[in-house]
């Protein structure tokens, strides 16, 4: 079979054609719903009154984050899980990589909403969430990597992968590369290693040289940064792909990553909710996998926008997650749907996704460190009772730290825990800033999201 006849075969499968998407969408829109009916108490009640056959989510109420942490118990189809137990499990480090009751792939988020949310996945929606995005960007990149010689490079690296992430947090990606790297060390391989993000930048530096990985992934922050001290010099590594999620960056940070490493890049939309959500293409849109992703662009009032208007919010439905199922959730992120068919092909709906551009933290001399939002999903992460948090730049070295604490704990030490953990990551990174405690509480946008960092305004505005 050649590879052009299995990226069709891929295509297929996945239902990413014409007619075939549709149907394979409504049927699996109406399996999850009848399945979320069935075995949560908290969509039974929701849906009373909806029709039993639902081929359309229109017809569906909307969820958010809050509603369903607070109704966590009822929310989930496994009547084992408690919020209680779920909440025990996350606080405690030592469980990072291990699944929750035995079963569960585990990830926390304070998200932008504010409250922090914990998602569970079972192997089975885990391996369903690899494989629709997995194979065709494969195939894609064995297609183009013959011909640039990428695949070659794989090849002769012996697919030697270096992941840098957020360490010391329940994430799902995080536990699947710790079990990954554990795997392979008790088989006595050492092709993959698992950085820290909150690394100091010469220490990723000294570890990428030394470890010369043919595939790189991390948040797009954190590439952006090692991209620049590829152009240094101080960092010299030739991997053929390189995998960014998370943050946005501008176009042409892109292609300067793609020409600075020789790399084919992969850039990919997801969340806590839908690991993967998207399929990038060549002309940097993000074509939904809808035939298992569901995205509605919405305006506040939660109607639909049309195509070329930037949406209020999105609306997303993963049609594959049953242990916690995600339908018509509120996910908070304003997207732009191409109006016309992408250049690239793809007949699958093309967005970008606006307000997750990259904020970096940078010393004086505007060296850039690491990933603002990386540094206050760690702290959340590192300490308990936080309910939500931001940090505002008020100078070049000034941070103003605003924060509510969860009403359960002594919100005393919760401040004192939250500057002082600041205070080491910031060093770790070998950023120097004064922190100031903010007696104004956090700063939410008109469409009520919380922006974990606000830069300062640059001189002379205003």
């Amino acid at each position: 079979m050649t590879l052009v006849n299995m990226a069709q075969r891929i295509n297929v499968l996945n239902g990413s054609t014409g007619e075939r998407l549709g149907e394979l969408q409504s049927r699996r829109l109406t399996e999850l719903v009848q399945f979320a009916r069935t075995h949560s108490p908290f969509y039974r009640g929701l849906y009373d009154g909806v029709p039993q056959h639902v081929t359309d989510p229109a017809v569906l109420p909307v969820t958010n984050k809050a509603v369903l942490m607070e109704d966590f118990d009822d929310w989930s189809t496994d009547r084992e899980i408690t919020r209680d137990a779920a909440e025990a499990f996350v606080s405690d480090p030592e469980m990072i990589g291990h699944k929750f009751l035995g079963k569960y792939l585990v990830s926390t988020t304070s998200g932008t909403s504010g409250y922090r949310g914990i998602f569970l996945m079972s192997e089975e929606e885990l391996a369903q969430a690899g494989r629709i995005n997995l194979l065709p960007q494969v195939v894609d990149f064995l297609k183009k990597g013959i011909v640039s010689g990428a695949a070659l490079r794989l090849v002769r690296g012996r697919l030697r992968s270096a992941s840098i992430i957020a360490t010391g947090a329940h994430h799902i990606l995080n536990s699947i590369r710790l079990r990954s790297s554990e795997s392979g060390r008790r088989k006595g391989s050492n092709r993959n290693i698992v950085l820290s993000v909150l690394q100091p930048v010469s220490e990723l530096v000294r570890e990428l040289n030394a470890f010369q990985p043919v595939m790189l992934s991390s948040y797009a922050g954190i590439i952006s940064i090692l991209a620049s001290e590829q152009e240094k010099g101080t960092l010299s590594i030739r991997p053929a792909l390189v995998a960014l999620t998370g943050e946005g960056l501008p176009t042409s940070e892109y292609a300067r990553i793609e020409r600075v490493f020789g790399a084919r890049v992969i850039d990919s939309y997801g969340c806590s909710e839908a690991i993967t959500m998207s399929r990038s293409c060549e002309h940097r849109w993000h074509h939904i996998l809808s035939d298992w992703i569901i995205v509605e662009p919405v305006d506040e009032d939660w109607r639909p926008v049309p195509p070329g208007t930037l949406s209020h919010t999105t609306l997303l439905t993963v049609l594959y997650r049953k242990t916690q199922p995600i339908i018509r959730y509120d996910l908070g992120d304003a997207v732009l749907q191409r109006p016309d068919p992408c250049p690239c092909g793809n007949p699958n709906p093309a967005v970008r996704v606006s307000g997750r551009a990259v904020d970096l933290l940078r010393t004086p001399d505007g060296a850039a460190k690491t990933s603002a939002a990386l540094v206050v999903e760690s702290l959340a992460a590192k300490v308990d009772g936080i309910r939500q948090l931001q940090l505002l730049q008020t100078g070049p070295a000034t941070l103003e730290v605003r924060l509510v604490p969860d009403h359960r704990v002594e919100s005393e030490s919760v401040w004192t825990n939250t500057l002082a953990v600041l205070a080491r990551l910031l060093a770790d990174n070998e950023l120097e800033y004064t922190l100031k405690r903010g007696t104004a509480p956090p700063e939410l946008s008109p469409g009520g999201k919380l922006r974990q960092f606000i830069p300062a305004a640059p001189s002379g505005s205003g």
